[in-house]
């Protein structure tokens, strides 16, 4: 049985309630748009696990969300420090901000230089300035943060390409 009181409609079988239409199907939520208003999905426990608002702003999704086709942002992706796990290729048609910087160092006399990335970023390249054709010794990555190099009989400057990237 269907009733509706106080604004809420009550299911009072002990089977599933379905909401079936050979066509289109539509709730609306909040229909003079004062942008206050929501159209919420709740568990067993009355915790909300998925909410839209009039914008069509989807929040408090509980748990994993499974994509089997394609999808499209048209606006920024932003990021709360919870992870995104992509198990295929991903496809960017514009700019990927990385965090991107580089960062050098001198260093007189012909010793070993080192430079670091800032925290949070690994090293994705680097290299080192030799002057006056002097020959360069060494130039590798110092670990997954920094790197070093060392020139022949000379100061060096060492520089290094950070980004903030995943292991």
């Amino acid at each position: 049985d269907l009733s509706m009181g106080g604004g809420y409609f009550n299911f009072s079988h002990t089977g599933a309630a379905f909401i079936n239409g050979n066509h289109n199907v539509q709730v609306r939520v909040d229909t003079d748009s004062n942008g206050s208003n929501y159209f919420k999905i709740n568990n067993g426990d009355n915790n909300s696990i998925f909410q839209v608002d009039e914008f069509g702003h989807i929040s408090n999704i509980l748990g994993s969300v499974t994509i089997d086709d394609s999808l499209v942002v048209t606006g920024a992706i932003s990021d709360d420090n919870s992870d995104v796990a992509i198990n295929d290729n991903l496809d960017v048609s514009n700019t990927v901000l990385m965090g991107y910087e580089r960062v050098s160092n001198t260093c007189g006399g012909e010793v070993s230089c080192t430079v670091s990335c800032t925290p949070d970023k690994k090293v994705i390249g680097g290299g080192i300035d030799c002057p006056d054709g002097y020959n360069v010794v060494d130039s590798y990555p110092g670990g997954d943060s920094s790197w070093t190099g060392r020139c022949n009989h000379i100061g060096v400057g060492v520089y290094a390409i950070c980004a903030r990237i995943g292991d």
